[in-house]
């Protein structure tokens, strides 16, 4: 609905009344869409953090993400991320793996599929060891 009334030669007065739908919509924990947007970025950015350190401290080199992804809203400030095929590089071999991570008010507080990093005996013909 649509109000005009001039006031003047050079003055009028519009009123618009309505309700803009596109930005005010409230997901179930009352957050609008640009507040969970916001709250889907730190979630992101916390979980690759955490699963870089993690794969540091176990050998790895370096984690490569790809940009596919999903994050599920598991409640008013948490999420359920997860990275498909994500490559660890170690010294001598890289794994690829999906990794799962579940985050609470911002903190990630489970990861889930990061590969052991794997060590191979080598043994030598004929039964010599500890040479």
């Amino acid at each position: 609905m649509q109000l005009e009334q001039r006031l003047g030669t050079n003055t009028s007065l519009i009123l618009q009344v309505g309700h803009n739908r596109r930005g005010y919509q409230l997901n179930q924990w009352g957050q609008s869409q640009r507040d969970v947007s916001g709250l889907r970025r730190d979630a992101l950015q916390a979980c690759r953090r955490a699963v870089a350190k993690q794969a540091y401290r176990i050998g790895y080199r370096n984690v490569n993400f790809d940009d596919d992804r999903r994050v599920r809203q598991t409640g008013p400030y948490g999420f359920r991320v997860r990275f498909d095929d994500v490559e660890f590089e170690g010294r001598r071999r890289d794994r690829d793996s999906d990794v799962t991570c579940t985050i609470r008010r911002g903190n990630v507080v489970d990861i889930e599929g990061i590969p052991a990093p794997g060590h191979r005996a080598h043994r030598r013909r004929g039964g010599h060891r500890g040479y």
